[in-house]
């Protein structure tokens, strides 16, 4: 592979200030860490220390892989074996054992023959929790709206079905796949079309949020 300009400063940087002078220099970078082709920790900067409430002297000599979740240790063995400058998302487990959710972009660089690492990590465990809250709420809305007692849609404001419960098919007998290709107002009787209308109108102009009537 080519070397860049970017290796060349890397590689001096290191010789020059080793590996910690080298995370410590690249002040630009989030939490960062470089370490070996193997992923022995060489040097760390606060960020990443404190991301995971380590003491620097801690990571020092300590194996990558041993910081990450379980179910993420094999994935990052084969990041580490096939040299990928890919970016990708890892879990680290704090000096407590909290997970941090992390995108990390790492970058190999060769010195006197040897290939180490250098990887920067940005948390973004809030965003994940977040997220996994909001999934998690969906499903349980789902499953609510699935098999509900009562019947259920949702629509576009144009009247088109989007979601619709097992209970709205029963009422009017027809199979999903039939209600679909109707519109809402196909299944409204001629007589309410006006009224159902101008409600939907006042949504649409933003003069009311809601509404609620009784149609055939």
């Amino acid at each position: 592979m080519e070397r860049s300009k970017l290796d060349d400063v890397l590689e001096s940087i290191f010789e020059d200030q080793g590996p910690q002078g080298l995370v410590e220099s690249l002040s630009f970078l989030f939490g960062a860490f470089a370490v070996t082709k193997n992923g022995i920790v060489l040097g760390a900067n606060q960020v990443f220390c404190d991301l995971l409430d380590y003491k620097l002297d801690e990571l020092l000599d300590k194996s990558a892989i041993t910081m990450v979740a379980e179910d993420q240790q094999d994935f990052l063995r084969n990041i580490f074996n096939s040299n990928s400058h890919q970016s990708y998302e890892l879990a680290l487990k704090s000096k407590n054992g909290e997970l941090k959710h992390t995108r990390v972009s790492p970058k190999s660089f060769t010195v006197r023959g040897e290939v180490y690492r250098l990887a920067e990590f940005v948390d973004f465990t809030e965003t994940f929790h977040a997220q996994r809250e909001l999934q998690e709420s969906e499903q349980r809305f789902k499953a609510i709206f699935k098999h509900a007692a009562i019947g259920f849609v949702r629509a576009s404001i144009k009247g088109e079905w989007q979601e619709l419960n097992q209970k709205i098919c029963d009422l009017l007998g027809y199979s999903e796949a039939e209600l679909r290709q109707l519109s809402f107002a196909q299944v409204t009787h001629p007589d309410d079309h006006t009224l159902d209308a101008e409600l939907i109108n006042e949504l649409r102009a933003g003069s009311r949020k809601t509404y609620s009537i009784e149609k055939r």
